[in-house]
């Protein structure tokens, strides 16, 4: 007869995915992950590093993440993964919300009310590829697991008139990283920002969301950046010191008019934060990026490693 093959077993399954969950940082509450069938725990990771028996509770078909153990992790994504003894696993996506007030130049979309996605420029980094007189081509960095983009823009606020923005496309194409927006008035700044999504169940998730960024078209007397000058692209610093780092924005053949800093973002901050001003500050062991960008999206980043 046929030999059954022993691995066949202990094949390990597909995770099942389930709905992503927000942590705010202003409103703390504890994060439970439940299951339908009657199946213990075998050990929990998070953003594939084993958690401690201590930093959750289980049982009763559930699994707690206290909001302190949740109040100490950096804000964005954490993907965590529960490992059952039946071989199974399920997989759900946690967002740690910043606690920001919301910027009343971003408001929510009618449908997402209920679900916050901290804005971060490191993991969905949008900038301007190319500006002509009637159109703008934006480009961003794949986010991973994405099922697709949602583009939204405007163009920028004046003295006498406020845009409000609005979707443009629907990028069905996890894949796809530029779109170019036409038809656009020449000499102008319009502002854009971008939202990853993942397809759960048929309904529109949010993974991320870029900042906000503003561009000009040409044809008038204002130009974008075409660049970011650092005095430093790698950093050590011991634990409790700091740093300023000095940048700026470099024009291409015309001035910028500013609508923004130029701004600074921190991949984790509980090793090393920055300030508006660009000052670092160095928390805790470990290596991180310090993103530095321009209004139009072009950035560069410091490596900074805590000793």
């Amino acid at each position: 007869g046929p030999v059954s093959n022993p691995g066949e077993q202990t094949k390990p399954q597909e995770p099942v995915l389930s709905l992503p969950k927000t942590f705010d940082k202003n409103n703390p509450k504890d994060i439970n992950i439940s299951w339908d069938d009657n199946k213990d725990p075998k050990h929990v990771t998070m953003d594939d590093k084993p958690l401690s028996q201590k930093d959750y509770q289980s049982g009763d078909k559930k699994l707690t993440l206290p909001k302190d153990f949740l109040d100490g992790l950096e804000p964005g994504d954490h993907t965590v993964v529960i490992y059952f003894d039946d071989g199974t696993s399920q997989k759900v996506v946690i967002t740690i919300a910043e606690g920001q007030k919301p910027d009343p130049e971003q408001p929510g979309e009618s449908g997402d009310t209920n679900i916050t996605v901290s804005r971060t420029f490191h993991k969905l980094p949008l900038v301007e590829a190319k500006a002509t007189r009637n159109a703008i081509k934006v480009s961003w960095k794949k986010v991973a697991d994405a099922d697709g983009y949602v583009l939204y823009g405007a163009p920028c606020n004046t003295k006498n008139k406020t845009y409000k923005i609005k979707k443009i496309a629907v990028i069905k194409n996890g894949s796809k990283t530029a779109y170019t927006d036409k038809e656009l008035k020449s000499g102008t700044y319009y502002k854009y920002y971008i939202k990853a999504y993942k397809l759960v169940d048929g309904k529109m998730t949010w993974m991320a969301r870029s900042k906000t960024i503003h561009v000009t078209t040409t044809g008038g007397k204002y130009g974008n950046a075409k660049a970011v000058k650092i005095d430093k692209t790698k950093v050590t610093l011991k634990k409790g010191k700091s740093l300023v780092i000095k940048a700026q924005q470099i024009a291409g053949s015309k001035p910028i008019k500013r609508h923004v800093n130029i701004k600074y973002e921190s991949t984790n901050t509980r090793i090393a934060t920055v300030t508006k001003n660009g000052r670092i500050k160095a928390k805790k062991k470990g290596t991180c990026y310090i993103y530095v960008y321009a209004q139009n999206g072009v950035y560069k980043r410091i490596k900074v490693v805590v000793s």
